[in-house]
């Protein structure tokens, strides 16, 4: 999933240290469908005697706590329903498949136990997924946002108007969408992160933010395919050669007419002015929703102290972003 823009974009590896006080956009679904298929027992995503997914539970409730406890204010974007959303979402849903593929061998083996978690569609899975990591977070006190658009699209105008200083994400599309930085790679055992930014891609490279729009189109988006055998070091040349796209596909003998439209789901993407506010933990909710998925009592009461300090030592309570 995302354009595939790795040779010409670099990233430096930065202290955690470094993100003290900042604010960050999380590509919620991105970071979701990576704790499905890191955090696991026995090659299978973490589940309860019950038989019910916990891994996106437990990766929210750490990561959040950890974020806190390093002065980084966390805020959470989740993808909207906008039509163009189809072939994302599509993704996304398949990637829950394949995670789930072995699930679906346990009730051929009639294993019962593992078999109830699947025994929903992969659909109503993926959307059950979402909306529990979004009463968590409310528990939590963390602000989540909806976007009307892509979550990407959305973590990018945060950074442009100042609400968010990095977007995390494992993808390139928040580049395209304009973020001023963008993280990945998060290693809290290890205390750092890998950053680029805007601005020293484009300089690096030396093209325009409409150029690297231009060259991503003809590498291929998650809404275009692009051009047969361009890669981003050669759609680079193009671009620079002919100065946008438009020339470099009268170059190819291709019709432009074929990629009208996908330029402007970057550079006009459907986005909204949010507000993210901090609140106090609901310790009660939050206590009773990890009971329900059958979290150790030690392992909430010590999770709890741990947001209730981080969010103390920070002075988030109340906090409008």
């Amino acid at each position: 999933m995302g354009v595939k823009l790795g040779s010409i974009v670099n990233f430096q590896t930065i202290p955690l240290k470094e993100l003290e006080n900042t604010k960050i956009a999380v590509d919620a679904s991105n970071m979701l469908l990576q704790f499905l298929s890191k955090i696991k027992r026995q090659s299978l995503p973490l589940i309860n005697h019950e038989g019910r997914v916990v891994s996106h539970i437990y990766g929210v409730l750490y990561r959040t706590i950890n974020f806190l406890e390093r002065g980084i204010k966390p805020i959470y974007v989740f993808d909207g329903s906008h039509p163009r959303l189809k072939k994302r979402r599509e993704h996304l849903v398949e990637s829950l498949v394949k995670e789930y593929d072995h699930l679906r061998k346990a009730r051929e083996n009639k294993d019962y136990h593992i078999a109830r978690t699947i025994s929903l569609s992969h659909e109503i899975l993926y959307d059950t997924i979402i909306n529990e990591a979004q009463r968590l977070l409310t528990y939590m006190g963390i602000p989540w946002i909806k976007s009307p658009g892509e979550a990407e699209a959305q973590a990018a105008y945060m950074t442009r108007i100042n609400k968010a200083d990095h977007v995390l994400t494992q993808d390139y599309d928040a580049l395209l969408f304009g973020a001023k930085s963008i993280l990945r790679s998060l290693k809290f055992n290890e205390d750092n992160i890998q950053c680029t930014n805007l601005e020293d891609v484009l300089k690096l490279n030396g093209i325009t933010y409409e150029q690297l729009v231009d060259l991503a189109v003809l590498v291929g988006t998650d809404f275009n395919s692009g051009v047969k055998g361009v890669g981003a070091k050669k759609a680079l040349k193009l671009v620079k050669k002919q100065g946008n796209i438009v020339g470099v596909l009268s170059e190819l003998g291709l019709n432009p007419s074929e990629f009208d439209g996908v330029r402007e789901i970057f550079l006009n993407p459907d986005v909204v002015d949010p507000q993210a506010l901090f609140n106090a933990p609901n310790t009660g909710s939050l206590r009773k929703l990890l009971e329900d998925f059958r979290m150790k009592p030690e392992r909430i009461d010590r999770g709890i102290r741990r947001l209730v300090r981080a969010y103390k030592d920070s002075q988030l309570v109340q906090t409008t972003l």
